[in-house]
């Protein structure tokens, strides 16, 4: 999930809804989140320690997840 540099806040409300259906009721996906650096506090206090989750404010190195990716919402 990509809101950009910055991140996108309406994103990341979105993307929070969506990390506590799916990756609390199923144990098969993973997701990668980058959340912007100003939203990344916030989000990283929601969703702390989830171990189906990596959560960076910033992807330096977006050709690794793409490759891991089977969807990118961006």
């Amino acid at each position: 999930m990509l809101g950009g540099a910055e991140g996108s806040p309406e994103l990341n409300v979105v993307v929070l809804n969506m990390y506590y259906e799916m990756l609390r009721n199923r144990k098969d996906r993973y997701i990668i989140w980058q959340t912007g650096t100003e939203s990344f506090s916030e989000m990283e206090s929601l969703v702390r320690g989830h171990r189906l989750l990596f959560l960076p404010p910033f992807l330096h190195e977006l050709e690794i997840a793409y490759a891991a990716a089977d969807v990118v919402v961006s």
